[in-house]
């Protein structure tokens, strides 16, 4: 399934709409450009700047073996707004059926932990 087909079909299973600037956000993308998203909390930034990453991945299966490893940093200043970003992001990455695996690191992650994420 290409890309935009995809991005289209994971909102339906939500049932939910895409809001006009995530389909401008999402077109960008996949046109290779980079901006700077600023829009009000709680309007769907975490999806608008997620969903395109995680479904061209996905549509680009086959050199999934060839890249190694993605890594995607999301940085936020509250912990508790990471749990939520988190808990978003591994939603989508569910229902997708990437397989990929979401984590958490703050101040207070441990060394073990760090050290595990370091290697993944």
């Amino acid at each position: 399934m290409e890309y935009n087909k995809l991005l289209k079909a994971w909102y339906e299973r939500q049932e939910w709409s895409a809001f006009p600037f995530q389909e401008s956000l999402a077109q960008a993308y996949a046109e290779g450009l980079h901006g700077l998203l600023n829009a009000p909390t709680g309007s769907g930034k975490t999806y608008a700047m997620f969903l395109p990453a995680l479904c061209y991945s996905i549509s680009q299966e086959s050199n999934r073996k060839k890249a190694g490893h993605l890594r995607i940093i999301w940085i936020t200043p509250l912990r508790a707004l990471a749990r939520d970003i988190m808990k978003a992001l591994q939603h989508a990455c569910d229902t997708m059926e990437s397989g990929w695996q979401v984590q958490m690191r703050t101040g207070d992650t441990d060394a073990k932990t760090k050290q595990a994420q370091k290697k993944k």
